[in-house]
């Protein structure tokens, strides 16, 4: 694996474990990359991101028009 997080926690952690029992352990480091699916193209993560700023500011102008509409009635009374 490429990311020196590994290396690091490994002498980190042989350390704690000098430091507590007073011997030094010897072990390996096996890494194995997750597997993830292949694809080229998701429809609905585009459709999603297309369609989701939309629907947030359709919902806003909604909500902002009830409240104008509830505080212009509240100031008529």
């Amino acid at each position: 694996h490429s990311s020196l997080f590994i290396y690091l926690q490994n002498a980190l952690e042989r350390a704690i474990i000098y430091a507590q029992t007073g011997r030094n352990i010897s072990y390996g480091i096996q890494t194995q990359q997750m597997p993830y699916p292949c694809w080229i193209n998701d429809k609905f993560s585009n459709a999603i991101s297309r369609m989701l700023p939309l629907f947030m500011v359709l919902s806003w102008i909604f909500t902002v028009s009830m409240n104008v509409k509830d505080i212009v009635h509240e100031k008529e009374k």
